[in-house]
């Protein structure tokens, strides 16, 4: 009977249902963690989508939910562009119909899959992740928040990534709800009690150990500057002055600055490497973000958000380039074919250029790191085909644009993940945070506090001797 009331009320607000079933999916992801909300919101949606009448019902029902679900989940979208001009109007000229286009791509993205197998029940899983599969590709694709991150914070629940990756643990959490939608709740939990059962027992079976030549040790400089701190000519050596002095007291053999800590381009500038060197110690190096630039016929022809390794001597050991690039942030798709002439929202307004090549940095002890270069690390695929033979991954990111805001520690859980998909350390630094280390099963070993001036060492913990199950099967296809 209690069933039977729930039911007819669902049917009797269905709009209102749909919307409230979005929200309840975002409390599920950073900051908050409450996944059961989540799912129980996925439930509904997805009950309320498989028993409408018609293929309109649905649809509108749909819309409304993932409407409400991506503009709460970022809806600090707006805030980047109201920091970069100085104007918070430009917010709203510019920011909010940017959203309201990212979540209706969104929803085309995530609806369509689901549309397709509406009429039964035990497909609508598949179709779910068909859309987050599709949100996943690195030109057209925006792979934020897919739905086995609300388990990134759960130590036990994360741990099949390793097998599965983000978006087996997606399936796993889409299987979940659909049973909670068709009131098999026994069979929903208990699917829930197994992927935590087999977590701890990954986290049981695998003690990986420090190797005497492997002990390595991280500084995380967050310098907690502005988000464009470093565009004004004013301002650039009082900013790089005050990364070196807080590198001053950095005693790990790595000492990692954020993405872009400095306006300059390092490789072109040898004055600026000697000031940023002469704090170090002979064992340290520096590994900083900064922009690259190449010349053609003395103009710049191709910009990059890159990162370099630097030696006590003052010499860059080794450079990365950005590989995947922000939409509309870095660069713009399709801009060739395009009738307008649309400017990135980067600080030249300029297109930045992709690098190539195989992405790492030697760190000039004999370990090689993967490098994540702030939006590169939501990018499962990416990390898993490049991560074999890394000592670590290293991502650096500049979320100042949104401090105040959700957006951060929706970033680091995506980053979290990678960690467990590969069987790797990460050690993340962000100009104003979240800055972290995490082991190879995604705990925290140490955390910034955010939006402050701080500085912190770490011992990196060791990677997994052996690649992940997740490694393997993705690697080999």
């Amino acid at each position: 009977m209690r069933y039977e009331r729930l039911r007819l009320w669902l049917l009797m607000c269905p709009r209102r249902t749909a919307v409230a079933a979005g929200v309840m999916l975002t409390l599920g992801f950073a900051p908050f963690h409450i996944w059961p909300v989540a799912l129980a919101g996925v439930a509904i949606f997805l009950w309320l989508f498989n028993h409408v009448s018609s293929v309109r019902a649905a649809l509108g029902y749909g819309v409304l939910f993932s409407f409400a679900h991506h503009l709460s989940a970022l809806y600090w979208m707006p805030q980047a562009l109201a920091l970069d001009s100085g104007h918070w109007w430009m917010a709203l000229v510019g920011g909010v119909p940017a959203l309201l286009a990212v979540t209706a791509y969104l929803t085309l993205l995530t609806l369509v899959p689901l549309l397709l197998v509406r009429r039964w029940a035990w497909l609508l899983p598949v179709g779910w992740l068909i859309g987050e599969l599709l949100k996943n590709h690195p030109e057209f694709g925006f792979p934020w928040l897919p739905l086995g991150v609300l388990w990134s914070e759960s130590v036990w629940l994360r741990q099949p990534a390793a097998w599965v990756g983000v978006y087996g643990l997606s399936f796993c959490a889409a299987v979940v709800a659909v049973l909670w939608s068709q009131q098999r709740w026994r069979w929903g939990m208990a699917t829930l009690v197994v992927l935590a059962l087999a977590g701890g027992l990954r986290l049981h079976s695998y003690t990986p150990a420090l190797q005497e030549n492997d002990a390595l040790t991280a500084s995380l400089i967050q310098p907690n500057l502005p988000p464009a701190h470093g565009w004004d000519a004013a301002t650039r050596q009082k900013y790089v002055a005050q990364l070196v002095e807080m590198t001053t007291a950095a005693s790990g053999t790595l000492v990692v600055w954020p993405e872009t800590a400095i306006a300059y381009d390092l490789t072109s500038n040898r004055y600026l490497r000697a000031v940023m060197a002469a704090p170090l110690a002979q064992e340290q190096v520096i590994i900083s973000g900064f922009p690259r630039y190449d010349f053609a016929a003395g103009e710049v022809s191709n910009y990059y958000n890159s990162m370099a390794v630097l030696a006590p001597s003052a010499e860059v050991l080794d450079v990365y380039d950005k590989q995947l690039l922000v939409p509309f942030g870095e660069r713009i798709p399709l801009k060739n074919k395009l009738p307008l002439n649309i400017r990135t929202l980067a600080f030249n307004r300029a297109d930045y250029t992709p690098g190539s090549g195989q992405p790492q940095l030697g760190l000039g002890d004999g370990n090689w790191a993967l490098p994540l270069v702030c939006y590169e690390a939501i990018f499962s695929k990416h990390v898993v085909q490049h991560s074999a033979n890394k000592r670590l991954l290293l991502n650096v990111t500049n979320d100042a644009w949104f401090n105040g805001t959700t957006a951060p520690h929706q970033h680091a859980a995506l980053a979290r993940l990678r960690a467990v998909e590969n069987g790797k350390p990460l050690v993340r630094v962000g100009n104003t945070g979240v800055s972290m280390v995490t082991n190879a099963f995604g705990r925290t070993v140490k955390k910034l506090p955010a939006e402050e001036q701080v500085q912190a060492t770490v011992i990196v913990p060791p990677a997994l001797q052996q690649p992940t199950l997740y490694q393997r099967w993705l690697n080999e296809f």
